[in-house]
């Protein structure tokens, strides 16, 4: 990864290029 959340801060949360945009990524879309 390019980019890395700071000591002491959460990650994001799933915000991958791949998002369509319909809408907010999340876990259960990458449960396949």
């Amino acid at each position: 990864m390019a980019t890395r959340p700071t000591e002491g801060q959460p990650a994001p949360s799933f915000s991958l290029p791949t998002n369509t945009g319909d809408a907010p990524v999340t876990l259960s879309d990458y449960r396949d």
